[in-house]
């Protein structure tokens, strides 16, 4: 997977008991300056530690992160995009392949 772009972006999330974390809408500034809403219609957790995602594609992400590929419905089509939220900063950012 390439990735074309990374940006911050707000997601609305739930907490569970057991700490883990489910990314359910992602909002992100498009280049007109207005928000875009996108519900996460599917989503699988790629990893869930504080050990380094050693895949090609993310080799610029530091431990401690938790990394989800997830479906969002833009434009009537299905596409998949990855997040990951950055603990320590309290942060998500998404990638776009």
């Amino acid at each position: 997977m390439n990735i074309r772009e990374r940006k911050k972006v707000d997601v609305i999330c739930q907490h569970n008991a057991d700490g883990t974390i489910i990314p359910i809408k992602i909002r992100l500034m498009t280049e007109d300056g207005e928000y875009q809403t996108y519900g996460i219609k599917g989503y699988r957790l790629l990893k869930g530690d504080n050990k380094q995602y050693s895949a090609p594609e993310f080799p610029f992400l530091p431990p401690g992160n938790t990394f989800y590929e997830c479906r969002i419905l833009t434009l009537d089509k299905m596409r998949t995009i990855v997040l990951y939220y950055h603990r320590e900063s309290g942060t998500w950012t998404l990638c776009i392949p």
